[in-house]
């Protein structure tokens, strides 16, 4: 994912956010990123959004990564 990141020149404190969401919502699970679901990660952002009142920037990022992750990195749709 970093490497992907560096290829499309994203900048450092992005590439540093985008990895954070990522190991955010991988330690909430207690699994690999590459084996969340769809669904997981739905449910993960409602539960912020709800209880800590996360902003729609930090939603934005955090699917972003994902689908950075999903998509160029492991091939999924």
């Amino acid at each position: 994912m970093y490497q992907e990141m560096q290829i499309r020149n994203y900048s450092p404190r992005s590439i540093e956010n985008y990895i954070s969401q990522v190991a955010s919502v991988s330690g909430h699970f207690g699994k690999s990123p590459e084996k969340i679901s769809i669904s997981e990660l739905k449910e993960y952002l409602f539960h912020k959004v709800e209880t800590k009142n996360l902003s729609a920037s930090s939603v934005n990022q955090t699917i972003s990564a994902f689908k950075i992750l999903f998509t160029d990195v492991l091939g999924r749709e």
